[in-house]
């Protein structure tokens, strides 16, 4: 009885095995899109200048909401319109709960929408346990230092930076 058990086992097994491999061996990947614009070349030095002028403005939050600072966030959405201005013409922007900002840039349909999503808000910091001013956006041997850098504001400023060109390259 249980050599029985143990060849169906076995024959279900090498069946499993067989199926994966020809499922393996038929699978053919979907062609990729191909892009009718090139993609815009990276503005370094304005990318890196963009960074370091959102880092130093201190959107810093907190779970108690009288303690942000309602100016530097302000001083950041105002920074975003000045330094991105075809996305401010070209994209309605709404603010939400004086912090959350959302950009509609519409494409060529609506068939498959894409986010492009970050935050700008960063935690509380010790700044006393820092080798560099978090706030500062101290640029030094080819590195970057502040608040935001790797996470957030880095990502927001990607985002910001590519759309900005994409939008200016004629990209819908």
């Amino acid at each position: 009885m249980l050599t029985t058990i143990s060849t169906l086992i076995l024959i279900g097994f090498i069946v499993l095995i067989l199926v994966v491999v020809v499922r393996a061996t038929q699978f053919k990947p979907k062609d990729k899109a191909i892009l009718e614009n090139e993609s815009p070349s990276v503005q370094q030095e304005r990318a890196v200048e963009s960074l370091q002028e959102m880092i130093r403005c201190k959107t810093i939050s907190y779970r108690d909401k009288t303690l942000q600072d309602p100016v530097e966030f302000e001083k950041f959405r105002n920074y975003l319109v000045t330094r991105y201005p075809t996305i401010t013409k070209q994209c309605p922007r709404q603010i939400f709960d004086n912090s959350g900002i959302l950009y509609h840039w519409k494409g060529k349909s609506s068939d498959k929408p894409t986010v492009l999503m970050s935050h700008y808000d960063v935690v509380p910091v010790e700044e006393s346990l820092w080798k560099k001013p978090a706030f500062d956006g101290v640029l030094e041997d080819g590195y970057l230092w502040g608040r935001g850098t790797v996470d957030t504001k880095g990502t927001l400023c990607g985002v910001m930076e590519s759309v900005e060109q994409l939008i200016l390259s004629g990209f819908v």
